[in-house]
Order: structure tokens, then C-alpha cells, then sequence
């Protein structure tokens, strides 16, 4: 039940990603600004959380997310291992 809630929260923010690129006038320039930061921003926050406990591996699928959603995909993946280090 819980992969459901984070597949509709990754949707619900894909969704937003796509409202606010269609806003942008340089289309191309966005999409490459946000695959870059969100797969930047992996990397650190990864090794910030291994050395708070927590797991966030950097596989395909992390990668693909942060890749898609930017940082705020990070934000979701990271508050999603935090969330799941409480069980």
C-alpha cells in the first residue's frame, strides 16, 4: 500500500513539473538545468544520509526519479527514507 502512495506522490509532482516547464519560454535549457541539478543534488544528499543512517541508494531508479522530478524529487526520496527508517 505504501509503494502506492509514493507512486501517486511522484505523479502528483511530475504533474507540477510539467505545469511549470510549460510556463518556461526556453523549454530545452529547463530540462537540462533539472536533470542536472536533480542528479547533482543525489550524490551529496546520498552520502549526507549514510552518515545520518539512513539509506538512499543511488541506483537506475533513484537516478531516473531525481533525473525527472529535479531536486524536489530528492527532497521526495530522501523524506521517503527517513519515513521508512522509522519501520
Amino acid at each position: 500500500m505504501t509503494e502506492w502512495y509514493i507512486a501517486a506522490i511522484i505523479i502528483f509532482l511530475f504533474l507540477i513539473e510539467i505545469i511549470i516547464w510549460h510556463k518556461k519560454k526556453k523549454k530545452l535549457v529547463g530540462i537540462c538545468f533539472n536533470v542536472c541539478t536533480g542528479l547533482l543534488a543525489l550524490f551529496p544528499v546520498s552520502y549526507l544520509l549514510s552518515q545520518a543512517g539512513i539509506s538512499l541508494p543511488v541506483n537506475l531508479m533513484t537516478g531516473t526519479a531525481s533525473a525527472v522530478l529535479g531536486p524536489p524529487g530528492v527532497a521526495l526520496l530522501s523524506g521517503g527514507g527517513f519515513v521508512a527508517s522509522w519501520f
